[in-house]
Order: C-alpha cells, then sequence, then structure tokens
C-alpha cells in the first residue's frame, strides 16, 4: 500500500482531492482501489481476531477457567462486556474493529521512520552514541539478553525501566525535533479566529506594523503547518537547531515552552492526533535499546 503510494509522487489529482475529497469515491483511479483492497483485507484480518478472542472469553468463562490474555484486544473486549458496565456505554463490534484497526497501524510507518533516523543520527554521533550505550547498558544486565526469555512480569519491569532513562528519552526526542517523521499537513479553520502572534505581524506587501500582534484566519481557510520548519527554526532552538545535541536548552525548551505532549507538533493535535504518544515514544525507546545491545 505504502509503496503504490509512495511511487506515484504527487499528481494533480491528489491535490485536488484535497479540496474535493469526494472525487476518489465517485471516480476511483488505480491507487484508490489498491488501498480500498488493502483496506478490506486489514478489516478482515481484524475482523477474524475479534471473534476468535470473543470466543476464547466464552469459553474461558464456560469452564470457569477465565481467558488470561494480557494483549490489547482481549482486554477491549473484557472490558466491554464487564457486569458493571451499562449496555449504553458498550461498543459494538464494528467500533472495536475501528479502534484496533487504529491501535495496530497509526504510527507504524512514522515509528519506523524515526527509528531508522534515530539511528543514523546515532552512527553520526559517536559521543551520544557512547553515553547511551552506558546508560542502556545499566538497565541491560538486569535482564536477560534474549528478550523472548523474559516472563510478562519483566517486560513490565524492563518497559517502566527504560521509561525512567534520561538521556535516551532526550535522545528520541532530539531525534524527532530534528527530523520529524511528518514535515508539515494541513487544517481548515472551522470558523473565523483571530490568531495571536508573539512578534509584530508583517503584511503582505511586507511593511511590519509594531503594534499588531494577531491576525485574522477566515472560516474555511486551509492553514499548511510547517512542523520542520518549526523544529529547525534557530529563533526558537537557537543556533545549533540544525544539529543533533541533548543540551539543557533544548530539553528545558521542550518541557517547558512546549507544554504539551505532542511536542514541535511531530504529533499533531486534534482528532488526527495519534492514539499512542506514549506508546510511540515507547516503541522507538525500546527498539533503540536493543539496537544498541
Amino acid at each position: 500500500m505504502f509503496e503504490v503510494a509512495i511511487s506515484q509522487g504527487t499528481t494533480f489529482r491528489q491535490l485536488l482531492s484535497i479540496y474535493l475529497p469526494t472525487i476518489n469515491q465517485l471516480f476511483p483511479d488505480t491507487t484508490v482501489r489498491t488501498v480500498q483492497r488493502c483496506q478490506e483485507v486489514i478489516h478482515r484480518v481484524a475482523g477474524r481476531l475479534i471473534q476468535e478472542k470473543k470466543q476464547k472469553i466464552a469459553e474461558g468463562e464456560k469452564s470457569g477457567d477465565s481467558y488470561d490474555g494480557k494483549d490489547l484486544l482481549t482486554l477491549l473486549l473484557k472490558s466491554n462486556t464487564a457486569a458493571d458496565l451499562p449496555p449504553e456505554h458498550r461498543i459494538s463490534d464494528d467500533d472495536i474493529l475501528n479502534n484496533i484497526n487504529t491501535f495496530m497501524f497509526a504510527g507504524s510507518d512514522t515509528s519506523s521512520l524515526s527509528l531508522t533516523w534515530t539511528l543514523l543520527l546515532l552512527a553520526q554521533n559517536p559521543g551520544i552514541q557512547d553515553q547511551l550505550r552506558t546508560e542502556l547498558l545499566s538497565v541491560a544486565q538486569e535482564f536477560p539478553r534474549d528478550l523472548s526469555e523474559l516472563s510478562e512480569d519483566q517486560i513490565q519491569s524492563l518497559h517502566s525501566a527504560l521509561s525512567g532513562l534520561p538521556f535516551l528519552h532526550n535522545v528520541t526526542r532530539e531525534s524527532l525535533r530534528l527530523i520529524p517523521p511528518v514535515h508539515s499537513t494541513l487544517r481548515v479553520a472551522t470558523q473565523n479566529n483571530e490568531i495571536p502572534t508573539l512578534y509584530p505581524v508583517a503584511s503582505r506587501s511586507g511593511t511590519v506594523n509594531e503594534t499588531k500582534h494577531s491576525f485574522i484566519v477566515p472560516k474555511g481557510t486551509f492553514v499548511h503547518l510547517s512542523i520542520e520548519a518549526f523544529n529547525l527554526d534557530r529563533a526558537v532552538w537557537g543556533e545549533d537547531a540544525w544539529e543533533f545535541k541533548e543540551t539543557e536548552d533544548k530539553i528545558t525548551k521542550q518541557n517547558v515552552i512546549l507544554t504539551r505532549p505532542y511536542v514541535s507538533g511531530k504529533f499533531k493535535d486534534g482528532t488526527q492526533c495519534p492514539l499512542l504518544v506514549s506508546r510511540f515514544l515507547g516503541e522507538v525507546r525500546n527498539m533503540t535499546d536493543c539496537q544498541e545491545e
């Protein structure tokens, strides 16, 4: 699916579909049909998994030996059938299917991209790599080298240990700042807005009004949010904004100035924000740990 989308490049049709999304429904091309087939496969497989898990849970209840699965789908199904949950609060199989698809695939491509760039940046900066390796080894020696031998409790303990490593956390965030997996995104204003600004606003002619610190965004305006441009802005991050450096100044700005969890806009905000920001950071940290070993 991703190979097909990338190989086609950006066409006039793709740009047009941003403003007229119904064009893909009315006149699907080869790319749209391929994506639709992939979505059908995803829904079919996820639907089968739901039915299999429901059967295991039901069999466990009948035999008195409760099914003790710890995976996300099992926990979701058990929660949805809990005796103390009012019927009106239960969700349908279709809603469960949509949630599972989101958890399974949202952020998977961006996670792999971020991991690839993080490993490259570490290879280019041996000093940072050595410091990170030292921190990781301080935790790794407490667990078996073969991760497949870890018990459920050891897995939870390892995850907690990795989440508490400050240098690993800072390296991960610095990598995401320098090379964000999503360079930009689009938003549409749903109402007229007046956006406050830190600096005086310049007009279209280039004239700067020193007393004006806001601008109007009319309803229906398409807004292009350049995440990469902000992440590399020296006025925000300092003269070393284009360098892979885990500095106190950058850490302070990411922790204080950008107080929300979607640091530097990498995870965006609103309905398109990935549901598992913590899981995404955890995946990159865990995979970096495995690669370092």
